[in-house]
């Protein structure tokens, strides 16, 4: 909380003067997306505005360059993986998707691309595309053009079991 009053003060506004509280749901990490929700939703109904939730995966996309064409939006997964989703960055505002979303291997992230994801995501040798905008801008960008939002709760993807079970 302490970092939005202080986004809001940089801002020169008001809590109040907030049109709408904009927030990712996922796939991410778990304590993030559930932290970012809480914190939105009490926002929401602390000023009484509505909460638009989108897509993280989406809003990764959004930060690539209009016209990059294909590219692999990577968020956190387990340890050594990655939530990705293939997206068309076109000349249009909003990416359009282009395929499901998948559980990745890092050390398999080169054999895809090219990818755009937090600089803190280890992809190995593969290649990625150059931000011109952060998540935040992003996000922002997103819905100034109108983006649809989601239902404001995490969006998990599950993958594989991380223990097998016994064998019998």
């Amino acid at each position: 909380m302490a970092a939005v009053d202080l986004l809001v003060e940089d801002a020169g506004i008001e809590p109040g003067d907030l049109a709408l509280i904009a927030v990712t749901r996922g796939p991410g990490s778990f304590t993030g997306i559930r932290s970012g929700l809480a914190t939105a939703q009490g926002l929401a109904a602390g000023l009484g505005r509505p909460i638009v939730a989108l897509d993280s995966l989406l809003v990764q996309a959004a930060r690539a360059r209009r016209g990059s064409g294909t590219v692999w939006a990577a968020q956190p997964g387990r340890r050594g993986q990655v939530y990705a989703a293939n997206w068309d960055v076109g000349e249009g505002p909003i990416p359009t998707s282009a395929g499901e979303v998948e559980i990745v291997d890092v050390e398999r992230a080169a054999d895809r691309g090219p990818w755009i994801a937090a600089e803190s995501i280890d992809l190995g040798d593969a290649r990625r595309v150059i931000p011109v905008r952060t998540a935040a801008e992003a996000l922002l960008g997103l819905v100034a053009e109108g983006c649809p939002g989601e239902a404001a709760e995490p969006k998990y993807i599950e993958g594989p079991p991380v223990h097998h079970p016994p064998k019998p």
